[in-house]
Formats: C-alpha cells, sequence, structure tokens
C-alpha cells in the first residue's frame, strides 16, 4: 500500500498519530475517536505514507476496492468526516486536498 512514486511533499504528520487497526479507532497522543471502515482504510493509506500524495484513483481503489468513476462525493465525504474528526481530538495534522490529483497527510 504505497502512494504514486514521485508524490512525496510536505511535512510528515506528527508521530503521535495513530491508526489502530485492530479496535478501528483515530488515536492522538491519550484521546480517541472511532472510526467507520471507510474513515479507517482511508486513513491507513494516508498515515502509511506520511506527507505523500494518494491520487484519486489509488485511494478509490484501495478504499472502495474498485476504480475511481464520477464526480467522487463519496471520496470527499470521507474526508469531511475525517478532517472533523481529527479536529475534534486536536491533532496537528491536516488532509490536505491537492486539487485534480488528490489527497495527503500533513502537520499542521
Amino acid at each position: 500500500m504505497t502512494a504514486e512514486p514521485g508524490q512525496g511533499v510536505g511535512t510528515p504528520p506528527p508521530p503521535d498519530l495513530c491508526v489502530d487497526s485492530d479496535r478501528r479507532v483515530l488515536r492522538w497522543l491519550d484521546r480517541e475517536v472511532e472510526l467507520t471502515r471507510l474513515e479507517h482504510d482511508f486513513l491507513r493509506c494516508l498515515v502509511g505514507a506520511p506527507g505523500q500524495v494518494w491520487t484519486y484513483e489509488r485511494l478509490h481503489l484501495e478504499v472502495w476496492g474498485n476504480v475511481h468513476l464520477g464526480r467522487g462525493s463519496d471520496m470527499h465525504s470521507v474526508v469531511r468526516r475525517v478532517r472533523h474528526k481529527l479536529a475534534r481530538l486536536g491533532a496537528s495534522a491536516s488532509i490536505h486536498a491537492v486539487r485534480g490529483v488528490g489527497f495527503r497527510l500533513a502537520s499542521l
């Protein structure tokens, strides 16, 4: 599970940000929030390749298990929910959109 080659940019997320796959939670320091399956799989991609840009196509294949078709509203919905959960935790990480390409996770 790697990002597209040559797409690494920005600062990697802080090391205290952790996706616990056994319990399907996002942990920041001593706080945590539950994740849906899609949120978990999406974050696992981004956290697993710090600072690298994941293309819409690659994320769709890894998270939804199929080829990206359409406008991507399903992905944007997951991104919105994950951003909200990161903010609720007070995490110093953010999901950055790379216009026309995809998303990456970086430190604030």
